[in-house]
């Protein structure tokens, strides 16, 4: 019987109510499996937290879908929150609490690290904001005493640090990071004071890596660099994940001239979690200094601020050090050209090489009046290099910047030397001749930055062809070792073979042959210094004699060692009369010499150890493995090896 028209019209009328009816149940279900999907794996990340395994947490919570529910969007991000205090992910904090301010003022542990950061990174607008949200409810009230003490030492408002942090104290472990920072402000005035205050912060939390890093910052100050760089170690090895320890470490080997190190120390913190200003440092001095093998191009660049400065900086061409039209489209490049000296700089060095002398004096006095310059040394030795170009006059001391400690190099040293005479201001009849000749050269500008031992700018700024005779001997050889670290041994072996001979190029030949596997041709430019009882002849027959101990010529090495009179009586002679020793299996002999080495030499000190392990004479290995552990913290050899003495004490 056919259906009616009518009778058709409810049939699909009532079809289409049960599909939506079932699509709403559908659906129904489906947020119901989600949600139960969500709590499940909520309840995962979460108790993968308390098992002390936040980065396992974080996989999960990452995972998250949070663009549906706004309440579940937070319950989510704090526990992100949570895992990346964790983890000390700054970064990442960093970058949340740009986007979710709010929900920090119920994580105050996340707040402490982000406020710490942003005292480093100088940002006092959005650090002044963080505090307030925290003001009057505090439950870490000692650690936001001493952030808001940091802070006025960084405005350099010292006085009023001292007197804040003199106000307040706190019990136990809590008053360690006051007594650290009055201690550091102290010194000055007050060394001993300072210490003990130091060792009081020390009684109170014998662990605290905050009380190394300030013992290093005073130690340093003072002058104590080997004792400075083994608490800046140690406070490093105390929180190794603490991005901020590791950067004061990268400082103070950039600080002690060590520019390899302090770029090798930054590199092993831009992977994830990173900061913007470390990616900024470690590219502006592998820039500078000595490059390193980074896949900037590819490498996860941190966000946030800073970041048009960090693309800024990989962007650059290989043949620039700066470029005006592309930094002008970064929309806080003026800030940035303020703040960050890395941009003064850089600036320098380009205008240098572009001739435009009068606007790098400019720059470089600019620069010169801002606080903690990079090199002030440099800035001075530039300075007076200018000026000398321009009127014929070098600086007097009085204008010439230089540090308290020797200068580094005997450019700086003769320069310095030169600009304390009483007739500095008319130098032109006293200044020598060789070194008038380089003030007037096209390679003046590179000799400053080789002498401050940044390579690559100076072999940026370096002309090409040889280098002109009249110029003193050594800036031939910088130059040879500048290629030799930056280009490797061939690079610098072409370079040599063009330049004037000076005994001191002829040494550095000689090694370079000897890296490539030419011995015999090195000995022969060896031969004529090695009888020398002066610098020259003493390197001469260390590098001969070390040369045949490896080629296994035990008597040639022994008589190349006698031969002269500065090597065979000093430590590195004897070490290798000792290796020659043991290579013959003459032990008697080798722990004679090594015996005799021990208080100064590291190597004397391992070979007893050992000798005194394979006796059995524990105490002695312990003795001794200690004291090379004192003196080179950092050796993890040396650790792993006083453990095992410690068992087999225990045995």
């Amino acid at each position: 019987m056919p259906f009616s028209l009518r009778q058709k019209t409810v049939f699909c009328a009532a079809l289409v109510l049960f599909c939506i009816i079932s699509a709403l149940g559908f659906f129904s279900w489906r947020e119901h499996v989600i949600t139960s999907q969500d709590e499940r794996s909520y309840r995962l990340a979460a108790d993968l937290l308390d098992q002390s395994r936040p980065g396992e947490a974080l996989a999960i919570i990452r995972s998250f879908d949070r663009s549906r529910d706004d309440h579940e969007h937070e319950k989510w991000l704090s526990l992100e929150i949570q895992s990346l205090v964790r983890l000390k992910n700054i970064h990442r904090l960093l970058y949340l609490y740009e986007h979710y301010t709010d929900i920090f003022s119920r994580h105050e542990e996340a707040s402490l690290l982000i406020a710490r950061a942003l005292i480093q990174l100088k940002n006092m607008e959005v650090y002044s904001h963080l505090r307030d949200q925290w003001r009057s409810h505090e439950q870490h009230k000692e650690l936001w005493f001493v952030l808001d003490a940091d802070r006025l030492i960084l405005e350099g408002k010292t006085g009023e640090a001292i007197e804040m942090l003199n106000s307040s104290s706190f019990e136990g472990k809590a008053d360690c990071a006051r007594l650290t920072r009055l201690a550091l402000l102290t010194a000055p005035e007050d060394l001993n004071g300072a210490w003990k205050l130091l060792e009081d912060a020390k009684n109170k939390d014998p662990y605290n890596q905050d009380v190394r890093s300030f013992r290093a910052q005073i130690l340093e100050g003072i002058g104590k660099l080997h004792l400075a760089r083994i608490e800046y170690v140690a406070a490093h090895i105390a929180d190794p994940d603490n991005l901020i320890l590791r950067d004061q470490l990268a400082e103070f080997y950039r600080r002690t001239g060590n520019h390899a190190l302090a770029i090798q120390t930054w590199k092993d913190t831009l992977a994830p979690p990173s900061l913007a200003y470390i990616w900024i440092k470690t590219l502006f001095w592998s820039r500078v200094s000595r490059p390193i093998d980074y896949a900037w191009d590819t490498g996860e660049r941190p966000s946030g601020r800073m970041q048009d400065l960090v693309d800024f900086l990989v962007d650059l061409p290989e043949d620039r050090f700066w470029d005006d039209k592309s930094f002008e489209k970064i929309p806080s490049s003026y800030e940035y050209a303020e703040a960050r000296q890395e941009i003064y700089w850089l600036r320098i060095i380009q205008t240098l090489k572009d001739g435009s002398e009068f606007k790098a004096l400019e720059l470089i006095k600019k620069l010169s009046n801002t606080s903690n310059v990079y090199d002030q040394e440099l800035c001075s030795a530039l300075e007076s290099i200018l000026v000398y170009r321009r009127w014929g006059v070098l600086l007097s001391e009085n204008t010439y910047k230089v540090k308290k400690h020797p200068p580094r190099h005997q450019f700086f040293d003769e320069l310095k030397r030169l600009s304390s005479r009483d007739d500095s201001s008319s130098p032109t009849k006293k200044i020598p001749v060789d070194l008038d000749a380089l003030m007037n050269s096209h390679e003046a500008f590179s000799a400053a930055f080789m002498a401050a031992g940044w390579l690559e700018t100076s072999l940026f700024l370096h002309g090409t062809g040889p280098v002109p005779d009249d110029l003193p001997d050594w800036f031939a050889y910088g130059i040879t070792q500048a290629y030799r670290y930056n280009r490797g041994n061939q690079a610098a072996m072409d370079f040599a073979l063009q330049q004037k001979t000076s005994p001191s190029l002829e040494i550095l030949i000689a090694e370079l042959l000897i890296a490539q596997g030419r011995a015999e041709d090195a000995f022969k430019r060896l031969k004529p210094y090695i009888k020398l009882d002066s610098d020259i002849g003493y390197r001469a027959a260390w590098i001969a004699s070390l040369s045949r101990l490896d080629m296994g010529d035990l008597r040639g090495s022994e008589d190349t060692v006698m031969l002269n009179p500065k090597l065979s009586s000093g430590t590195a002679g004897k070490e290798i009369l000792a290796k020659i020793a043991l290579a013959r299996g003459d032990m008697q002999r080798a722990d004679a010499l090594y015996s005799s080495l021990e208080e100064s030499s590291t190597e004397a000190k391992v070979y007893l150890s050992k000798r005194a392990y394979d006796k059995k004479q524990w105490k002695r290995a312990r003795q001794l493995t200690t004291e090379l552990i004192h003196k080179h913290p950092d050796n993890l050899q040396f650790a792993k090896n006083l453990e095992k003495i410690l068992e087999k004490e225990k045995e």
